[in-house]
C-alpha cells in the first residue's frame, strides 16, 4: 500500500514516499515515475552530514552510504546532495568563456591530422607547411588548413621566411596533453 502524505520541513514542503514508491523509482516503473513527477522539493534541508551521509531531498532522512544500494545503471535511487560541497564546487566552476575555450581546444585535438601535426612539431623544433604536408601524406592546402586552425587556437605559431611559412609549438601544454593521450592509448 503506497502512502502519499506531506509534511513541513524547515518551512518547505516535502512529499513522503513509501518504500514501494522508492523501489518503483529505482526500477523505473510508471508508479515510481508518477511519484517522482509529483514530488515537491523542500527549501531548507539539513545537509550537513559527514562524507558517507546524504540528505534525502524528499523526506529529510539520513541514509548511510553503506546502507544504500545504487541500481546497476549508476543512477541514485534517492535524489540527494551535499549542499556545502555542491556550493563550493559551483563557486569554483570556470566561466562560460573558459569552458568554451577548452572545448574548442579539445575539438581541435580530436582531429587525427592535428594530432599528427602536434606529434611532428613536438619531435621537430619547427616545420614548414610543405614538410607537414609530406609527413602527413596530404596536400599542402589541407596541411595549411589544419595548421591555421591550430594557429587560431594559439596552439602553434608561425613565422615567415621569404616565401616559406614555418610552424612551431606555441602552447606546449596542449601538445603535451595530445602526446600523453597518444601514449596512454598505445600502452
Amino acid at each position: 500500500m503506497a502512502i502519499a502524505s506531506e509534511m513541513r520541513v524547515d518551512g518547505g514542503l516535502a512529499a513522503i514516499r513509501s518504500e514501494d514508491e522508492v523501489a518503483n523509482v529505482a526500477t523505473g516503473t510508471a508508479a515510481g515515475r508518477r511519484g517522482a513527477e509529483q514530488s515537491t522539493v523542500p527549501t531548507g534541508l539539513d545537509t550537513t552530514g559527514g562524507p558517507g551521509d546524504h540528505s534525502n531531498m524528499r523526506a529529510n532522512e539520513r541514509t548511510s552510504a553503506s546502507q544504500s544500494r545504487a541500481p546497476a545503471d549508476g543512477t541514485c535511487c534517492i535524489p540527494c546532495f551535499k549542499q556545502e560541497l555542491v556550493s563550493r564546487l559551483r563557486a569554483a566552476m570556470p566561466g562560460d568563456e573558459a569552458i568554451e575555450g577548452a572545448r574548442a581546444v579539445f575539438a581541435a585535438l580530436a582531429d587525427r591530422a592535428r594530432l599528427k601535426i602536434l606529434h611532428a612539431l613536438s619531435v621537430s623544433e619547427e616545420l614548414c607547411v610543405c614538410d607537414v604536408a609530406h609527413v602527413l601524406g596530404m596536400s599542402v592546402s589541407a596541411a595549411s588548413h589544419h595548421l591555421c586552425k591550430l594557429r587560431d587556437l594559439r596552439i602553434v605559431k608561425y613565422r615567415n621566411h621569404g616565401k616559406m611559412a614555418y610552424y612551431s609549438l606555441r602552447d606546449r601544454v596542449a601538445a603535451q596533453l595530445a602526446l600523453q593521450a597518444l601514449h596512454h592509448t598505445s600502452a
